[in-house]
């Protein structure tokens, strides 16, 4: 994801990872203070990536991904889960 790479009409990353974990947040009820203190990062690298900035690391993705109960993964593609 590069700067401004993409948001969708209410701001938010048309990057199906960053979306999915935004409105998992959304739904939860969680700040993204509260996510990024139990993910151990700066608040400024959830509000980057869910305003399509910047890309975190796999690490912190996969971090975020378990704070909201979630988890990433990869798939063969031969495979379309979207």
């Amino acid at each position: 994801m590069t700067r401004g790479a993409g948001v969708d009409p209410l701001g938010v990353s048309r990057d199906p990872i960053i979306n999915r974990l935004y409105w998992r947040r959304f739904r939860l009820g969680y700040s993204q203070s509260e996510v990024a203190r139990r993910v151990g990062c700066a608040p400024s690298v959830i509000s980057t990536a869910e305003r399509g900035v910047h890309m975190p690391r796999l690490d912190t993705l996969h971090a975020w991904a378990e704070v909201l109960e979630m988890k990433i993964g990869i798939v063969d593609a031969e495979h379309d889960f979207s």
